[in-house]
Parts: C-alpha cells; structure tokens; sequence
C-alpha cells in the first residue's frame, strides 16, 4: 500500500504544480492557452487566480 501511495505521488504533484501556474501567467494569456474551455478564468479577480494558484501548489504533495 505503501509502494502504491508513492508511485501516485508523481502524477499528483505534477498536476497540482501544472495547475498553481496561474499564478505567474496573466489572465487573458491563461483564457487564450485553455480556448472555450478556459474562459471561465474571466470570472475571478487576479488575487483570487493568485490565491487559488497558491493554494493549489501548497496542495502538492512532498
């Protein structure tokens, strides 16, 4: 069990670093990368970006 935790932990830590990048990327270039399916980003302020970015790179495991 132990051996399977830490072989999910890669793929778990890539996505939520991948994810925290929005962070350091603009709005508009973040709702131009993603198409249709990345305009929700328009809906948020960019502190809440920040702050969802933040929390999302905390989130990846060590």
């Amino acid at each position: 069990m132990h051996v399977a935790l830490r072989i999910t932990a890669g793929p778990r830590t890539a996505v939520c670093l991948a994810g925290s990048a929005e962070m350091f990327v603009p709005k508009e270039e973040t709702a131009a990368m993603g198409g249709a399916s990345a305009q929700g980003v328009h809906d948020f302020s960019p502190a809440a970006l920040k702050t969802i970015g933040a929390i999302e790179f905390l989130a990846a495991p060590a």
